[in-house]
Order: structure tokens, then C-alpha cells, then sequence
């Protein structure tokens, strides 16, 4: 650590135990680097005492703005009340929809690699996976596609998928109905969308789960 700066830290703030801080680097270096235990301590001093505190007048160039802090419009007395469900397993209750600004990832099935990274990037986890077999007909978690009752909308997936198996598209209702998954739901809801079954603003070339 920067002992001396760590030092000069503490005196300017005032408050920080100078003794509690003394001991804490003596407790991370004594272990492996006991040798460097004193050089630092006495650094760690140095930058104490020798740190040269000043107040500056102010010369007159800039007008003097007092700190106003910030207030809130709504607050705990006048917040509308709402936004939270209370109720057990309330995931199927909750609909992200409206946050939404005009795009959704769109699930290409064809092209994805079910690597996963949508998944671990995507802050609703509202993305359906079922057991099924890999490409080389191992057992293995694929992707079913999204339940876009808990997407949003910020499209973190898309910038993350490193085959192009999820893409922004403009949302239409249409396509966001033919293409969702049920997240929560029957088994028979999980049903993958392909990508060769539906038009993207037009109707699907095969019937499918909402048909």
C-alpha cells in the first residue's frame, strides 16, 4: 500500500485512529513481508506529520456558490404507494414490459451456442432454459428463448452474445407474442421458437405455441 499517502489521508480527515491504522499495516505485511513491516510504518509517520495542511482565500475570479443540497420531489411522507408485491413466489406477477423504450432482444435459436453469457449478463433472469442435448448429443441446459413479461428492455444481452443469436429488433405486440417464453408455467409452455417460423413483421411459415 501507499503508506505515505495512507498517512496524509488520515491526518487530513481528522477522524481515522492513527494507532488502528499503524496496526493494520502491520498485520498485512507481517505475515509474508516482515522485513517491510518498520520501512512502512515509518512512512506511514512521515506522511502523518510532515503533511502540510493550508486554507486558501478565496482570490475573486469566481463567485462564491453556497452547496445546496438536493431534494427530492417525492420522499417517504408523499411517495405514491406501489412497486412492491408482496406476495410468495410473486415472480409470475411481475411485468418489466413497461420499461421497455421501443427495442427487445430478439432469440435466434439457430445460431446459439447455449454459452450462457445472456444468461449471467441479463439483470431479470428472464431467460428460459430447459434440459435437452448439445450439438454433440451430450446432456446439457438449452436455451428456450425469453419471457418477455420480465425483459426491460436494455438489451445487455445483445452486446454480449458473441454469435449474433440475440439482435434488437423494433418491438410489434405480434412479435413479441409469437416469440416469448413462459417463465414461469406448464412444461408444454416451454416450447422453442425457431427462428425459420415466423416473419418478423408477418405471419409465421408454421404453426406455433400461441397459434
Amino acid at each position: 500500500p501507499n503508506t505515505a499517502m495512507l498517512g496524509a489521508i488520515a491526518r487530513a480527515a481528522g477522524f481515522i485512529d492513527r494507532e488502528v491504522l499503524r496496526k493494520t499495516i502491520a498485520d498485512a505485511l507481517g505475515q509474508k513481508y516482515p522485513s517491510l513491516v518498520e520501512p512502512n510504518l515509518r512512512t506511514f509517520d512521515r506522511g502523518y506529520h510532515e503533511l502540510v495542511l493550508e486554507d486558501f482565500a478565496p482570490d475573486g475570479k469566481y463567485d462564491w456558490i453556497p452547496f445546496t443540497r438536493f431534494v427530492p420531489a417525492l420522499g417517504y411522507a408523499n411517495v405514491p404507494l406501489g412497486g412492491t408485491i408482496i406476495n410468495p413466489g410473486n415472480t409470475i406477477l411481475k411485468d418489466l414490459s413497461p420499461s421497455r423504450q421501443g427495442f427487445i432482444p430478439l432469440f435466434h435459436r439457430d445460431k446459439c451456442i447455449d454459452c450462457g453469457k445472456c444468461e449471467m449478463t441479463c439483470p431479470d433472469y428472464c431467460f428460459v432454459w430447459e434440459e435437452g442435448v448439445d450439438k454433440r448429443g451430450r446432456p446439457a441446459m438449452v436455451l428456450q428463448g425469453i419471457d418477455y413479461q420480465h425483459c426491460k428492455g436494455c438489451l445487455k444481452c445483445v452486446e454480449i452474445c458473441p454469435v449474433e443469436a440475440l439482435t434488437m429488433e423494433r418491438e410489434e405486440p405480434e412479435l413479441v407474442r409469437r416469440t416469448s417464453i413462459e417463465l414461469v408455467g406448464p412444461p408444454e409452455a416451454l416450447v422453442a421458437m425457431e427462428r425459420s417460423k415466423f416473419h418478423l413483421y408477418g405471419e409465421p411459415e408454421s404453426p406455433g405455441y400461441w397459434d
